[in-house]
């Protein structure tokens, strides 16, 4: 297990479970989520966390600053992740309580890739019908689009994946096809 991990789950499981006992772990779940849409999408907010020029009261500071609509769990929870110098570790331990969050709220998230987007109903159908959806999962669908998969779909749970796409099943029948099964009588 890499260092990176360690810290994200050491410190997203301290933080779930002080939400949790006091009953902003659903708030703190869409901070989280903003906080990792803002890392995401901000080079400067990366940059400043992952400055070594700056120092830990000027950090403090910044972030009170950028943070201060967040909720006090939120915000004292990113401040203590600062003085311990471990802001670099922040988008991680974001994405890791969203990960304990939805699994001890049941919510599963499943991805479907395919060639064109698809509407709401088709989604719901693919991953009802899928067989690895557990039925009383709280679902979000996440579709993304690949041209290049020709048509059908991927459907990925966790670590289960479905390849239903034309173009894994061209290439297994390209591979067949190079396979010479003839042998001559020469």
């Amino acid at each position: 297990m890499s260092i990176n991990l360690k810290v994200a789950k050491r410190y997203s499981k301290g933080l779930y479970d002080f939400a949790k006992e006091s009953a902003k772990d659903s708030l703190v779940y869409e901070e989280m989520k903003s906080l990792q849409n803002l890392i995401e999408n901000s080079k400067e907010l990366r940059n400043f966390f992952s400055s070594p020029i700056l120092d830990v009261s000027k950090k403090t500071k910044i972030v009170k600053e950028i943070f201060s609509k967040y909720d006090a769990i939120t915000k004292n929870f990113i401040i203590l992740v600062v003085r311990h110098k471990r802001e670099s570790h922040l988008l991680e331990i974001s994405k890791y309580y969203q990960t304990i969050y939805e699994n001890n709220n049941g919510m599963i998230k499943v991805y479907i890739t395919s060639a064109v987007e698809l509407d709401k109903q088709t989604l719901n159908s693919i991953s009802e019908k899928s067989g690895i959806v557990p039925n009383n999962a709280k679902v979000t669908i996440i579709n993304t689009v690949d041209e290049s998969l020709i048509g059908g779909y991927i459907l990925r749970v966790g670590d289960k994946q479905i390849d239903a796409s034309i173009k894994t099943k061209l290439d297994a029948m390209r591979k067949n096809f190079n396979v010479n099964h003839y042998i001559s009588k020469l």
